[in-house]
């Protein structure tokens, strides 16, 4: 299985945050001509929220969020959309089914129908796959994390097939896994990059993203000097 690296108040100032990408410095530049730096140190204060953490050193963590289940389900189908491939500015909303083809086998996905299930230590993609065989089926795709008392980086494992029809699962359940896998490292990407940036002006990336039944607990950190953020 790939491995990567792993808000209420966060997630409510995404929006905004991502207009606003200033460093400290940036923003004293700006108010020091109209504040005095009492003033100044106050605004800024209250401006974190918003802006997240800033002028973070490579390699450094910063304080834990949480990304709630209600999130992380709106998340999930535009990260399903990119990870199949596709451009979601482009994609009318819901998203038509894919297809699969192998050439001698056909299989429709239907990303708008994927749910997420979340467990202290797990999280299931339960994603609604359709072909002649089996007419409209769920497919559910299991990943075990590290458990919320002990969380121990973005190192996730799943089942060597996932639960399904098995006319579909022995021929597609490998890709369907990397599909969902995929998805769930954007969706971690995201909630990692609404805390804020680096000393390079780069998002945060997630260092641990662990489950649990309240939705991803995850611990984002600016990421080292070699590392290609994308």
């Amino acid at each position: 299985m790939p491995s990567g690296r792993g808000a209420g108040n966060a997630r409510d100032a995404e929006p905004v945050r991502h207009a606003l990408r200033p460093s400290d410095a940036d923003l004293a530049d700006a108010l020091k001509d109209v504040l005095d730096p009492q003033q100044l140190k106050r605004v800024i204060a209250r401006l974190q929220p918003v802006l997240g953490a800033t002028n973070v050193k490579p390699g450094r963590p910063v304080d834990a969020l949480t990304l709630d289940t209600n999130h992380l389900q709106a998340l999930l189908t535009p990260a399903l959309i990119a990870a199949a491939g596709l451009d979601a500015a482009r994609v009318d909303s819901p998203p038509p089914p894919i297809l699969w083809d192998d050439g001698a086998n056909r299989l429709l996905v239907h990303l708008d129908q994927a749910v997420l299930t979340f467990g202290d230590g797990f999280v299931d993609v339960a994603i609604g796959v359709e072909c002649d065989q089996t007419g409209p089926a769920p497919v559910t795709c299991t990943f075990v994390t590290s458990s919320p008392d002990r969380p121990g980086g973005f190192v996730w494992a799943s089942e060597d097939r996932p639960r399904g029809p098995a006319a579909v699962v022995e021929l597609w359940g490998e890709a369907l896994i990397g599909l969902c896998w995929r998805a769930l490292v954007d969706v971690a990407r995201s909630g990692a990059a609404s805390a804020g940036t680096d000393t390079f002006d780069r998002a945060l990336v997630a260092s641990t993203v662990v489950a649990s039944a309240s939705g991803f607990h995850i611990i984002p950190m600016a990421a080292h000097r070699f590392m290609r953020i994308e």
